[in-house]
């Protein structure tokens, strides 16, 4: 039993550990969601079209919904993997805008001068 509350009281961590998410972008969880719904309408349509030599509508739409099941699946993966990557990019853009936002609002100072000793042996 305390073993359980144990559990309980523990944060859940997800696998990402709080980095960046496709679906929290809001205009990467829009993209991928209309390129899934444009993958399984294409799948379907082309699968439909690619069964119409079998002579039975039933066997013709079973291989149609399987298409748009496979092409759904085939660009939801595509787009998750784009967008990561262009999430990704889009981060380090707005850092390196952010530090040379920064780094110019600095005062540009140069280092102290190094003082040069003279050597007690040096001739």
């Amino acid at each position: 039993m305390a073993a359980k509350k144990q559990k309980d009281a523990e944060p859940e961590t997800g696998g990402d550990g709080g980095g960046p998410s496709v679906a929290a972008h809001p205009r990467a969880a829009r993209a991928v969601a209309r390129a899934k719904g444009w993958g399984g309408l294409l799948g379907f349509l082309l699968g439909g079209y690619m069964a119409l030599p079998t002579n039975t509508v039933v066997v013709a739409g079973v291989r149609a919904l399987a298409a748009g099941l496979v092409g759904y699946v085939a660009v939801w993966a595509g787009a998750v993997f784009l967008w990561r990557r262009l999430v990704m990019l889009e981060i380090r853009g707005r850092e390196q805008q952010l530090m040379s936002a920064a780094n110019a609002r600095m005062p540009r100072e140069l280092p102290p001068a190094a003082v040069e000793h003279s050597g007690a042996g040096a001739a």
